[in-house]
């Protein structure tokens, strides 16, 4: 006999899944359409879709048993909590503590203002964002601190199309590019810290920005900690699938992890729609459909150690 109270929660699910669906499509299409409603339709967007994926994914729970409804509810609200603030991280980043501008012809710069500190987000930018056409770029960085010595590389890319139309005139054109690298930076000691440009070879512009940010608190152990939601995510639908319970909570929950620990390592400030874009299909095909297949033999192998057992 069926709990009156899960199957409102199923109900509610099945109700609004595909209308909330639809029209996030719809005003996520509208909002692309204007260059000066991107940014903001992607900030909605890349902060939208980890809520709304784990939504989706704790509501089909309400045809389990409680303790284990609250233990998807904490797996879902840690795993929210850790992608938001990934995310947020980056479409509102701290003030940096120190900027240069590096090129061939002038290699070197000191970054002073950050003693105190021995971890640190690197961000490097390039210019292809203004540069018309494709291009392509490929740097590596030494940087050096009270003797200690990290070798970063990174690249840029810019790609570009024209559509034409019977007559062979451009009708329209796109772009997508790629000019900032992120990469988390541990220096420890005191004194400020050197940057040499080793080599910077490409079709781009021949000049790079560095900016040194704060890291957020915790640095990587809430990358770390995702990765844990995650795998727990499988956990807790095993066991929904043990109750009798249909869900595909890891799916959901992957769909999130995936795109907060992509999404800062493919980011570009100059096209941040373009960027998410390609977040979502990563965490789509990454996490998505990775979750469905992981979560679905789990569940499979939880109804068969049940049914052995009876």
């Amino acid at each position: 006999m069926s709990d009156p109270e899960h199957g409102s929660f199923a109900e509610l699910w099945h109700r609004v899944c595909w209308p909330v669906s639809i029209t996030l499509v719809v005003l996520v299409i509208a909002g692309a359409r204007y260059e000066g409603t991107q940014h903001l339709t992607a900030t909605v967007l890349a902060l939208g879709a980890p809520l709304g994926v784990i939504v989706f994914g704790i509501l089909p729970l309400g045809e389990s048993e409680r303790p284990l409804r609250l233990a998807g509810i904490a797996v879902g609200v840690t795993a929210l909590l850790l992608a938001e603030a990934e995310i947020g991280h980056l479409f509102f980043p701290p003030p940096p503590l120190a900027q240069a501008t590096l090129s061939e012809k002038s290699p070197d710069a000191t970054l002073d203002g950050v003693e105190g500190r021995g971890e640190f987000e690197l961000e490097s930018s390039g210019s292809l964002g203004t540069f018309k056409g494709s291009a392509e770029e490929k740097f590596v960085l030494d940087v050096e601190r009270a003797g200690a010595h990290r070798q970063i590389e990174g690249a840029f890319s810019k790609s570009s199309a024209t559509r034409v139309s019977r007559r062979r005139t451009p009708t329209q054109s796109s772009s997508h590019a790629i000019d900032d690298d992120r990469q988390f930076l541990s220096l420890p000691g005191a004194g400020p810290i050197h940057a040499h440009l080793v080599q910077l070879s490409g079709t781009g512009p021949r000049s790079l920005k560095l900016s040194l940010r704060p890291t957020l608190p915790g640095g990587r152990l809430l990358e770390w900690l995702l990765e844990l939601a995650v795998v727990l995510a499988v956990v807790v639908q095993a066991a929904a699938a043990r109750q009798g319970a249909r869900t595909q909570f890891a799916a959901f929950i992957g769909i999130a992890g995936v795109l907060a620990l992509y999404l800062p390592h493919h980011f570009s400030a100059s096209d941040p729609l373009g960027a998410t874009f390609g977040g979502l299909i990563v965490a789509l095909l990454v996490g998505g459909l990775g979750g469905y297949f992981i979560g679905s033999v789990a569940s499979r192998l939880a109804g068969r150690r049940d049914a052995n057992s009876a």
